[in-house]
């Protein structure tokens, strides 16, 4: 979530910042002080530091029960896109993540890489009283109870795309959203097998990224990707941004190289935990997917 922007030769070139985004922090502020949420989170990379001009604006908006939140959520981003439009010049994406303050808390403690841990760790909290939102004090819990869940969550994402992949091209539909399906599939499974690893992944959409850091905490894995990572990592960037500049020659053979690898991901997420991830149904579905060749 923190840039949509494949760092590669054929990248979109955008030059990456030193320090918080003072900007997105102000605007942060605003959002708090028109909405009167409890508290607003700024997060990723224009928290960090590491963000470009092109970088999502990612916020957490907590308050005491989702209840509040939900009836909210249209006004909230209504507001939010037009007190943007006055801090930015040009448009800047806007990614929202809704908690409650006890499922911000639990999630921030109690899982290796749900999105709310990054928020506390790296976030800047905007809120009613600071002084009284915890922070980076708050405590880890060593066993990360909650990760399991989060793991699956993950699988789950992986195993929607995977099957709207093969929806599109089924249906006779070759482009740049097929392809983002494509990506999609692998980013979500190889952060599984991350957390498989036991280890945090990177909230990048950077696919040769993740392959490295799966190599990297198992080197006798190693794995060779048969999907271009490169190639599938510029449509997150280019489904959003701007026209393609490698575009997919031929997608059956993208997608069998996509199940090629799908099934060595999950074949090492079932030797490390003893869950198959083939047998998590998609989103919306009952019935678990196979692996499909073309």
């Amino acid at each position: 979530m923190t840039t949509h922007i494949a760092d590669t030769t054929q990248a979109i070139s955008a030059r990456a910042n030193a320090g918080p985004d003072t900007r997105a922090l102000s605007f942060a502020r605003a959002l708090r002080e028109a909405t009167d949420v409890e508290c607003v989170i700024l997060f990723g990379s224009r928290a960090r530091g590491d963000w470009t001009d092109r970088s999502d604006i990612d916020l957490m908006i907590i308050e005491p029960d989702t209840s509040d939140l939900i009836p909210r959520m249209g006004e909230i981003q209504q507001t939010a896109t037009e007190l943007a439009s006055q801090a930015y010049q040009d448009h800047v994406g806007i990614d929202f993540v809704y908690l409650s303050r006890a499922e911000y808390e639990r999630k921030s403690v109690h899982t290796l890489n749900h999105v709310a841990r990054f928020a506390r760790r790296d976030g800047i909290p905007v809120s009613r009283n600071t002084a009284d939102f915890p922070g980076n004090e708050a405590a880890d819990d060593p066993n990360h109870s909650d990760e399991p869940m989060e793991r699956r969550l993950r699988v789950t994402d992986a195993n929607t795309y995977y099957r709207a992949m093969h929806v599109m091209m089924d249906s006779g539909i070759t482009d740049r959203v097929t392809a983002y399906n494509a990506q999609q599939t692998l980013e979500h499974a190889m952060k599984a097998l991350i957390s498989a690893q036991g280890h945090e992944y990177p909230h990048t959409h950077r696919l040769y990224s993740l392959a490295a850091d799966i190599n990297q905490n198992d080197p006798a894995l190693n794995w060779q990707p048969g999907s271009d990572l490169g190639q599938l990592t510029n449509f997150a960037g280019g489904y959003r941004y701007g026209p393609l500049l490698t575009p997919i020659s031929d997608y059956t053979d993208m997608a069998n190289r996509v199940t090629d690898d799908l099934n060595i991901i999950y074949d090492e997420i079932t030797r490390l935990t003893g869950e198959n991830p083939w047998a998590v149904p998609p989103e919306g579905s009952d019935d678990p997917i196979q692996p499909r060749y073309r």
